[in-house]
Formats: C-alpha cells, sequence, structure tokens
C-alpha cells in the first residue's frame, strides 16, 4: 500500500522506525529484493573465505589439518549460507576453487602437479577420497530439510507461514513459482524441482520424501 509522505513521517514519528531500501538482507543472509539477486550478492561471502584461507597459507599446516580446516570452519560458513538458499553453480565452482589452492599450496597461481581431482578428494574414505564437504551436494540437503517439513507439516513459525501465506495452503509438490517469493523460497522450489526430475513425477518424489 501506498501512503503520503506526510502519513509516512508520522508511522515514522510513532515507530520510531528508520526507512530502508533494497535489497537488505535477513539474518545475515536471505536477501529481501523487489528482483532477482545477482551473483555480486555473494562477494561478500567469497571475501571472508578468501581471507580465512589466506591467513592459514602462511602457516605450517599438514594436510590432515587443512582437511580438518576446510570440514570445519570453511564449511561451517558455507552450511550457513547453503541452509537458507540455493548457491549459483559459479559461486560454488569459485569456492571450490579457492579450497583446491588452499590444499595444494598454489598461492602463486602457476600450475602445479594435482595428484587427485576435487570431486574425488570429495568423496568418503570407503570410496578412495578424502571426505572434504562438498557445497553443493550439501546446498541441495539443507535444503531438501525444509521441503521435507513442509510436506510433511510440521508446525513450526515458518512453516506455518510458508503454507498459509505463500503456497495457499496447497503441496509444496504442487506449487508454482511466483517472483514474488523471497529467495529463500524460490531455492526451495528450485530444489524441489531437481527431486522431481530426478524421480520422474511429483508422485515418486513425494512418496520419498515420506520414507
Amino acid at each position: 500500500m501506498v501512503v503520503s509522505n506526510v502519513t509516512k513521517q508520522q508511522i515514522q514519528q510513532a515507530t520510531q522506525f528508520i526507512e530502508g531500501s533494497f535489497p537488505f538482507r535477513y539474518l545475515g543472509i536471505i536477501p529481501l529484493h523487489t528482483s532477482r539477486i545477482t551473483t555480486s550478492y555473494y562477494e561478500g561471502l567469497k571475501i571472508k573465505i578468501q581471507m580465512l584461507l589466506h591467513a592459514w597459507e602462511t602457516k605450517r599446516i599438514s594436510y590432515a589439518g587443512k582437511i580438518q580446516l576446510l570440514n570445519s570452519i570453511i564449511f561451517g560458513i558455507e552450511s550457513y549460507w547453503s541452509s537458507c538458499i540455493l548457491l549459483p553453480v559459479t559461486i560454488v565452482a569459485e569456492l571450490n576453487r579457492y579450497c583446491r589452492r588452499f590444499f595444494w599450496n598454489m598461492q602463486d597461481l602457476k600450475r602445479k602437479l594435482i595428484l587427485k581431482s576435487w570431486s574425488s578428494m570429495c568423496l568418503p574414505w570407503l570410496e578412495g577420497g578424502l571426505n572434504i564437504k562438498e557445497v553443493l551436494a550439501w546446498n541441495y540437503a539443507l535444503l531438501s530439510k525444509w521441503i521435507w517439513r513442509l510436506a510433511q507439516n510440521q508446525e513450526g513459525i515458518w512453516s506455518n507461514w510458508t503454507r498459509h501465506d505463500c503456497l495457499a495452503n496447497s503441496s509444496i509438490w504442487d506449487a508454482t513459482h511466483k517472483d514474488h517469493y523471497a529467495e529463500s523460497l524460490r531455492s526451495i522450489l528450485r530444489v524441489r524441482d531437481i527431486w522431481i526430475d530426478r524421480k520422474g513425477s511429483h508422485a515418486q518424489a513425494s512418496l520419498n520424501s515420506c520414507i
């Protein structure tokens, strides 16, 4: 609803609210914007990880120690973002490149003999990998958690609000994409579509969410 400037000033004086502008972040991550966000939105995430990795590069850290740092601190930062929004593939590729350079001591950006591909290093120990957490796979898994909660009609402030106000009490498997949805809900629906494509149908994807 559009109000006059006089009414807006009266509301601000009564509530002591400060007028903001789009875009802004909710919980430090979730972007609230009138249009789709661009990859520049993730600059803060990239810079934070780059600064941490750069600080560790000056220290003598074993490969086992590097794996521990990547799986605990770096993955902790990435998973906080991954639990809210679906990271673009280009951003995931950049984050993997930073971690790969750190692990193989490629600070000078020169070509170096790499003994294992990054994808193979992210495999479990039993499959010949180094058990490094793979960002995109965990991104799908963390967002799938919200799909499961909506599909199971779990009670909660976020679940109830999403079902009643955004999905109009329709099933998460039948909901359609809408431009006014927040990026977090758009991300959940994109992951839902991935599950439907992999399972072959809405019914099969819904059945697996109930197991």
